[in-house]
């Protein structure tokens, strides 16, 4: 694989830290599981930014 495994739980970290991913103990092993209602921020996020919304951008000047 191309990416560290230090890459890999940082990345997971900052997504259960976001509100997109949880994690649960299964004996030895951590399960990370997509939290759904958490991408609806992120697709709302999205859309603005696609219908060009200045709150999207962070600016109110276009």
């Amino acid at each position: 694989m191309g990416i560290s495994r230090q890459a890999v739980a940082k990345h997971l970290r900052i997504l259960v830290e976001a509100g997109l991913s949880r994690r649960r103990r299964e004996g030895r092993e951590i399960v990370f599981e997509l939290v759904v209602d958490g991408l609806g921020p992120a697709i709302g996020y999205i859309n603005a930014l696609g219908a060009g919304g200045a709150d999207a951008q962070g600016s109110d000047s276009r």
